[in-house]
Formats: structure tokens, sequence, C-alpha cells
């Protein structure tokens, strides 16, 4: 119901309705009130001359008739012609005020009382002489009653009334179709548009081929679709770009606010909250590194008095008392603590805002910094300040209205005015005309905002007319309420340093101007970033042949996504006439091939208004290609010199763990997400694996590949014993099925083996397995992997020695235990017979005796 009326259907039938209304309802009371008008005053005329005949007869009765009873039957008569005849509904006859006839046609009421307030009457006097001559005055009342009357006129009315609402009724259907009539272009129109709104383009404007207002903005919203339909495919390309980012930007958000969390950390500062009323206090985590806060810490005002002793006694009881006593709201200072928990000394720089309720405090606000070490710095900057009297560099020490108060030896040589001339001015009487109006407006404005001025650029001039370059420092002075009552500026001297810059810009200038007349790709753009021209070198490079396949179309077609992030930032700074000169970015060629630029561009500007830009690029695609190749070799080298030293240095027992973490090691370098090693046994014809890394989530092998006959191994056995690398770059593309199938139900997408080679014979290899891309090793690669496995092989040979010396050494050790027990044996035997010897002598002197 709401829908409808706030429909234009409604909108356009509701004031003709109203309006219908209103006319109907004025002849509705107009009509029927001048009916009744007419009625009454008609039957009023008709009443009155009722009577005026009535009594004109009942006179000439009474005259005409002497006989008494023939008067009464001629009243009679003509009372009964003018109740039949005229519907008369009363008649009454006084003589001499007293009544002598009387008829009422309601005859259940024979008494009226009131005769006005129930009958239209009128009235007519009469006079005749009785038969004895004396004179009879009277009149006649003739009367209709108000109730037949109005009857009458509803009845006349009622017919009117029907006529009216039929009218009314049908007038407003009439309407209400005519609106809808009206509003139905305009509400196919408005579905449109709001089709458009949603940005269904597919929707169609009503087929409407009038001209007037309607027709002319159903053909105006044609052309707004088409154009929103041209513009939303041109812009599509810019919206992947924004979200991208977006995206980067909010990245970016979160590691600020990361950094900015590490920077409050770095700085000391912690918050605390106080509530007065429960007691009780809430602090962030440095608040508590810094006062010592433990857990048994009780936070309330007490618990966080107990933390510490204040240098100054009674200073935080004393600053919360005035503050409340004084309705302060806020309040910061610098004071001493000794805390508690290690006994350290720090100076604290606190904040406190106390929030009211009345009169009374009801919560308390308030940060800390621990600012001893930036105290200490103070200190020590106050102890050698004199050092500034001493230095090379210019010092200028002015008050808060910018005066000089003071300078040293330095300012006065470089200036060559005297302390008494340069006291009392400011800086600016060395400016020089020359000194760009720029650097002045930045000064100024840091100046008047008490920011500090860092390494600012600007020309001086002597009281000679010598210019001289100048790097400008400058910071504001305050005192300990944070207000600023001068400025100290140093400045360093870069005369020397501008005219060696000036010579190198020369340089550099000739030089560009070599390189664009021969290899530099030199493009140019209109105001919209369409190209007008290239020159050869960058139609060669983009692998265009003439620029007629170019021109006119938007350089953004040329550009990759990490491009188009970066266009956002460039784009600003060339409409605003800044030139970028350190250019980084990436083009895609005729063929679809992405190509490393590296150049500088300007915008170009007439009468103020940037209509183009010139670029100076350089193709340094193969440059950056060849340097990433050699970093990566270098850091390989780098990785396999760092693994044989600690292959070399390991005892063996810790020989297979150095095996594994090189392996982690050279697959996280290469990319791979599963790296191995396997052992070739040609008496037993299977290969085993000994050592295996996995990536995460990928499965290990280790202890289902223990023995793998030749016969499963064929290819990889065959270009092994040659020698040969085994390498699938692509597994999609191996056309050995059971290979391919093989390796496919493994996920592996890339694959390479290397043979370890002992002399002529591969004992071995090691294999990395590559899940998630595609992966294609280059020769360097190939080699330094090669040399990695020969390094294996040397530890391999280096553990079978060391356990073939060992193996040796333990048999040497049985053959050492069996000689020593047979020693013992012997030793055992000669010590026996040694004693059957002394006995048999013992007994041959005995007997001898």
């Amino acid at each position: 119901m709401t829908k409808f009326f706030s429909s234009i259907t409604f909108k356009i039938w509701l004031p003709f309705t109203l309006a219908l209304i209103i006319i109907i309802s004025i002849s509705a009371w107009y009509y029927p009130s001048k009916q009744k008008e007419y009625v009454i005053n008609n039957k009023q005329q008709q009443v009155s001359e009722l009577a005026v005949g009535l009594a004109h007869n009942y006179e000439s009765a009474q005259s005409n008739y002497s006989d008494y009873t023939q008067v009464l039957m001629r009243v009679k008569d003509i009372i009964d012609f003018v109740k039949k005849d005229n519907k008369i509904d009363f008649i009454e006859i006084a003589e001499n005020g007293q009544l002598q006839h009387r008829y009422v046609r309601d005859t259940s009421n024979k008494v009226v009382d009131d005769i006005a307030s129930r009958f239209l009457y009128g009235e007519a006097k009469f006079k005749y002489n009785d038969e004895t001559g004396e004179p009879i005055k009277g009149k006649v009342r003739v009367a209709f009653e108000k109730k037949i009357i109005e009857e009458e006129i509803s009845n006349l009315n009622r017919p009117i009334y029907l006529v009216l609402f039929g009218s009314g009724l049908f007038f407003s259907m009439a309407f209400y179709f005519f609106a809808r009539w009206l509003s139905k272009p305009i509400i196919l129109l408005t579905s449109s548009t709001r089709a458009l709104k949603e940005q269904n383009y597919s929707a169609d404007l009503p087929d409407y081929k009038s001209d007037d207002e309607i027709g002319m903005l159903i053909h105006s919203i044609n052309d707004l679709k088409d154009n929103l339909i041209e513009q939303k495919a041109k812009n599509d390309k810019f919206v992947f770009g924004l979200e991208e980012l977006v995206d980067q930007r909010a990245k970016d958000l979160k590691e600020t606010q990361a950094q900015m969390d590490l920077a409050q950390k770095n700085a000391k500062f912690g918050i605390i909250q106080y509530s007065f009323a429960d007691d009780i206090w809430t602090s962030s985590e440095e608040f508590d590194l810094i006062l010592g806060v433990g857990k048994k810490t009780t936070k309330n005002l007490a618990g966080l008095q107990a933390l510490y002793k204040e240098e100054e006694e009674g200073y935080l009881e004393k600053v919360w008392t005035e503050m409340i006593a004084e309705k302060k709201k806020n309040h910061t200072s610098d004071f001493k603590i000794k805390r508690v928990s290690d006994g350290q000394l720090l100076t604290i720089n606190q904040v406190i805002e106390i929030k009211f309720e009345g009169d009374q405090p009801v919560e308390l606000i308030g940060s800390i910094q621990d600012i001893s070490e930036r105290t200490k710095i103070e200190e020590e900057v106050k102890r050698l300040s004199h050092v500034a009297t001493k230095t090379t560099n210019l010092v200028i020490i002015t008050d808060a209205h910018e005066k000089i108060v003071w300078v040293n030896d330095a300012m006065v040589k470089m200036t060559e005015y005297s302390r008494e001339e340069i006291i009392g001015n400011t800086p600016r009487m060395f400016q020089s005309e020359k000194t760009d109006p720029k650097t002045k407006m930045l000064i100024r404005e840091k100046l008047a905002k008490h920011e500090t001025i860092s390494e600012v650029e600007i020309l001086n001039v002597s009281k000679s007319g010598r210019e001289y370059w100048l790097s400008l420092n400058i910071v504001p002075i305050k005192d300990d309420n944070d207000n600023v009552t001068g400025y100290i500026a140093i400045e360093s001297d870069l005369t020397d340093h501008k005219r060696h810059l000036h010579l190198i810009e020369e340089n550099e200038k000739n030089y560009r101007t070599l390189v664009e007349s021969s290899s530099e790709m030199i493009h140019k753009l209109n105001e919209k970033g369409q190209i007008e021209y290239v020159n050869e070198a960058w139609l060669k490079n983009m692998g265009f042949e003439d620029i007629t396949e170019i021109k006119g179309r938007p350089i953004l077609e040329f550009f990759s996504e990490e491009t188009l992030k970066e266009f956002s930032i460039v784009m600003p700074k060339l409409m605003k006439g800044e030139a970028v000169d350190d250019l980084k970015c990436e083009f895609i060629n005729k063929k679809g091939n992405v190509l490393n630029i590296r150049g500088r561009t300007k915008p170009v500007i007439q009468n103020g208004e940037v209509l183009g830009s010139y670029a100076y690029l350089a193709n340094v695609t193969s440059t950056l290609k060849a340097e990433r190749e050699l970093e990566k070799m270098s850091e390989f080298q780098n990785l396999l010199m760092q693994i044989s030293t600690e292959y070399i240095n390991a005892p063996v027992s810790e020989i297979n763990q150095l095996i594994n973490q090189s392996l982690a090691e050279i697959a996280d370098f290469s990319s791979a997400d599963r790296a191995y090693v396997f052992r070739y046994d040609y008496e037993k014809e299977i290969c085993s694996i000994t050592h295996e890394w996995t990536g995460k989530g990928i499965i290990a092998q280790i202890n289902d590949l223990k023995a793998m006959p030749f016969e499963s191994v064929p290819y990889s056995l065959q270009k092994h014993t040659a020698g040969d690398f085994v390498e699938f770059p692509d597994v999609s593309k191996v056309k050995d099925n059971r290979i391919h199938t093989v390796l496919s139900e493994e996920g592996i997408q890339s694959l390479i083996s290397v043979p370890m080679m002992d002399g002529d014979v591969a004992i071995g290899f090691i294999g990395f397995d590559i899940m998630k891309t595609k992966r294609e090793f280059n020769s360097n690669e190939k080699n330094l992997m090669r040399l990695y496995a020969q390094m294996l092989v040397n530890v391999i040979n280096r553990i079978q020695f060391i356990e073939e010396l060992q193996q040796t050494k333990d048999e040497l050790s049985e053959i050492n235990k069996s000689l020593e027990k047979k020693v013992i044996e012997n030793t055992r035997k000669n010590i026996d017979l040694s004693r059957s010897i002394l006995e048999q002598e013992k007994l041959v002197t005995i007997g001898e005796i």
C-alpha cells in the first residue's frame, strides 16, 4: 500500500480526484439547499394564498347565508375543498379570539401547542356582521406540516445525490486509468534506470517514439547507458589494479601498525587507567615493564605507590591532590623514581588526565615514558655545548622571534660579517636572491609550526657577494612547559659538493643525450596517457614493426599488474609537474613476455598545464636476469662451501644429520618440496633410500622405498649409470605412460635427479621433487648439483673407509684378546710347572738329609 501511495500514478490521480470530490461536494451541498429554499418559498406562497382564499370564502358564506346551518355546511365544504385539493395539514378559524373550527391531518394529536415549530403556515383576516348586525372579526390559519415538506424535498434530492455519486465514481475511475496511461512510460523508465543504477546494462529502455520531454529523457538515458557501458569497459582494468593496490595498502597499514606498536615499545611508553570508585587500575605491557609490575602486584592505588619510591617525596600524591582540589583535568611533568623491584633510578615523564562527574573524580587516564636515557643525553648535550664554538660547522642561536643572539666563529668567517653586524638580525640576511622560493616557503612553514628542519639545502651570499651552499638543520629550543624559547641552527658548507654535483649533472646530461640517440627506448604520451610517438628502440624491444600498430593506444595496455600499482604513484607526480627519475616498471611486449624497464619520465608542460609526458627507458631484462642468476649461483656456491666445511669438520656420528640438513637447505634454495638420497646395490640389484627431507604437508617415503628392484627404475638406472641427469621439467608432458602415472599419482609436477659417480660407477643419486609449481634447472645449477652429489660420494666413501677401518680395528681387537688369553694360559701352565719342579727338588733334598 505504501508503494502505491508513493507511485507516480497516485500522484497524478490524486489532484484530479480531490478536485472532483470538492466540486461534487459543493454541488451536493449547494443544489439541494437551493432546492429546499425554492420548495419552502413555494409552499409558503401557496399556504398564504390558501389562507386568503379560505378567509374570503368564509367571510362570503357568513355574509350570504342567513341560516347558520347553511353557513356551517358552506364552511365545511370550503374546508373540505381546501384540505383535499391542496393536502393541507392544518386549518384553524377563529372569531373574535374564539376558536371556531380546527382541522389537523394527524388525528392522533389534535392539540397543537406550537404551530410554528411543526408547520409552515399562512394567515388571513376576515370580518362580517352577524344577524344582529354586530361586527365580527377573525382570522384563518392554514398550514403544511414541515416534516411532510422535508420528506418531499428529500424525495426530490435523492436522484440528484445518486447522479452526483455515480458521476464522481465514474470520473474518479476514469482519472485513475488516465493517470496510469500517463505514468506508464515513466514507470518503465524508472525501472530501466534502476537497472542501470545496479549496473544491469542488459535492461532495455521503453520504446517511446514521441519527441516530448519523456521521449527526450529516454534518448538522453540511452546515450548515458552507452557511455556507462563504454566507461565500465575502460575502468575494469583500472578497478582490478586498484583492488590489488587497496589490498597492498591494507597489508602495509597492518605492517605500519605493528611497526608503531614496536616503536611505542622501543620508546618505553606505557599507559594506565585508574578508577577512583573501584580503586583499581589497568595498564599496558610496557607500563608493567617500566615500573616492574608483577603477577602478585595488587592493582590499587596503594599497590601502585608500592612499586617505586619517589625522589621528590609525595610528588605523585601532591599532584593528584592539587588536580582534584583545583578541578584540573590535565597535567604533565617529569620526576625521578627508584624502582622497588631492582632499585634502578629512573626519570619518568608523566601525562595525567582526570575525568570528573560534578565535583567528584571518577577516572584517571595517564601515560608514562622512561626518559632516563633522553635525560642523560640532554645533560650530555649541555656538557658538550661548548663544542659548538670549536666546530667547523656554522652554528646560529636565535630567540623565539628568530632574532640572532649568538653565532660561532665559523659563522663569522663564512658570512664575512662581524658578530656585531649579525646579532639582532634574522638569518634571512644571508639568503641570496637566487634562493629557491619553495625552500624559503618550507623553512617559514616549519618554523611557524615549531618543527625540526633537517638537511634543507639553501643558497646564501656573503657580505662580499660570494655565493655558498649550506645544508641547514634547525631545532626548536623548548622549556619545561614545551614552549619554544628559541632555535638552534647547524649549517654545513656544501659549496664544493654542489660544484661537483653540477659537473656530474652535466656529464650525466651529455651521457643521456648519447643514450637517447642510440638504444634507449623513448615514447611520448598525450594528456590521456595515449601513445603519440615511440622510437625504433622502443618498437624493437616491444616486438612491433611500425608505430601505426600502437599509436593512439593507452600505455596502460602494455603495463604488468605491478606496473599498474606503480603508475598510481607516478601519475599524480606527473600531473603536478614533477619528473620521476628512478622509474622502475614492467612492460608486456607483443609476444606476451615481461620486460624489466628502468628509466625516467617527465611531464610536458605548456602555460602551466600538463599536456603529456616523455619517457626515456632502457630494457634491462637480460641484465637483471643475469644478475639474478649470478646472485643465485653465488648463493648456491656459498651454500655448498658451507656444507662442505660442515662435512669436513663433523664427526662421523653427525654425518647423517648433516646430510638431512644439507638436503633441506638445498631443497629450500631450489624451491623443491622433497629431497632424497638413493644408493644402488648392484649385487642385490636394488636401490634404497637412505636420507630424505620433506616440506610441510608432503608425505615421507623413506620407510616405503628401502629396497626397490632395478626393474622398477630402468630409465633412471640407465641414465645414472651413463652419468646423466634424469629431468622432467613438466611431468604432464612425459610420454612414458608408466613414469607419468607414477609421478602424477604422487602429485609431482617437476623432478630432477643427479647421479652420484664414484669414478665411472654410479653408486646412487640425489633427487628433488617439486609439487606446487613447475621448475626447470639451468646448466649452472645442474653443475652445482653435480658438485653436491660428488661431495656426498666423498662423504659416503669417507664413512665407508671409517667403517672398514673400524671393522679392522675390531678384528685386531679380537686377535689381541685371543693372544692375551693364550699368554695368560701359558703363564698359568709355566707357574704350575715351576711349582711342580720346586716340590720335586724339595723332596730330593729331604731324602738326602
